[in-house]
């Protein structure tokens, strides 16, 4: 009887039994699930890891090239400032650039000098008694790569007090750097008159 009474209660739940056999299998299964969720969030997240590093490695070299790029704009702005600076001073200065050459000339072009001297002997009525230069060498290197020279000159002229004063005034006038290391003033009384004697320099640059 005993016999019996198990093979009643084993017809009795066929279906539990198979849902037992079936449980491993079911587990094994979501194990599995498990697993090739996990796999392929881990390969997106690697891909995407992969994917987007050489994005940022972009955005960090376009990010660099935008800081040089606006720290030269701004050196550049600043030059441009400079430079406009530069030549508004020299706009200043531009009219004034012959006279400073000619007052200081690459050759000593003695004969131009000695003739504007003759000139304003003319122009001042004074008689002109004798005039000379002579070349002489001023070295300088003390004061750097530019060197400078000067040729003394001399004159003689004679003519009223007033005139001989307004000569000596209108020296200054002269085109070229001019130096006066002497004058000498006599007075003519049987004449009526005054003689002068001026020693001087010119430069020029070597």
């Amino acid at each position: 009887m005993n016999n019996t009474k198990i093979k009643k209660n084993n017809s009795l739940f066929p279906v539990k039994n198979k849902y037992l056999e079936f449980l491993p299998k079911i587990k094994e299964e979501k194990i599995q699930v498990a697993t090739t969720v996990g796999l392929t969030f881990l390969g997106i997240i690697l891909f995407g890891l992969f994917a987007i590093s050489p994005t940022l490695t972009t955005i960090a070299h376009l990010r660099k090239s935008l800081a040089d790029n606006q720290d030269l704009f701004a050196k550049l702005q600043e030059k441009n400032k400079n430079l406009s600076i530069l030549q508004q001073k020299y706009s200043t200065v531009e009219k004034d650039i012959p006279t400073i050459l000619s007052a200081l000339p690459q050759k000593p072009s003695a004969p131009v000098f000695l003739g504007q001297i003759q000139t304003l002997l003319v122009s001042n009525h004074l008689n002109l008694i004798n005039i000379g230069s002579l070349e002489v060498e001023l070295t300088k290197s003390e004061e750097g790569e530019n060197q400078y020279s000067s040729f003394i000159f001399n004159l003689s002229a004679d003519g009223s007090n007033e005139n001989v004063l307004t000569f000596i005034n209108s020296l200054i006038h002269v085109s070229r750097i001019a130096s006066i290391d002497n004058i000498s003033l006599v007075e003519n009384s049987k004449k009526g008159n005054t003689q002068v004697t001026i020693t001087g320099k010119t430069y020029f640059k070597k």
